[in-house]
């Protein structure tokens, strides 16, 4: 499953939730992806043109938390270019 900024949902889900969660709950961008998947999910979170892989934490005022190698890392929603979930 993944999210890519412009594009809509990648893999299975394209169809189903209309891309960016259109049909699903009206949520748009990572923000939809991020909603259905549960904590502790190993995730790749794309931004500013860097690549980190760890464990989903949640959202907290608009950033993802996320655990890679024992450092949390604030990302900003905003910033994200792309989610895969493996």
């Amino acid at each position: 499953m993944s999210y890519y900024n412009n594009c809509g949902w990648g893999g299975n889900y394209g169809g189903n939730y209309g891309g960016y969660g259109g049909q699903n709950d009206g949520l748009k961008g990572p923000l939809a992806i991020l909603k259905k998947i549960s904590l502790g999910t190993t995730i790749s979170v794309h931004f500013d043109s860097v690549e980190r892989v760890g464990r989903y934490l949640g959202i907290e005022n608009g950033t993802v938390l996320l655990l890679v190698n024992g450092t949390i890392y604030y990302i900003s929603i905003k910033k994200i270019t792309a989610i895969d979930i493996p």
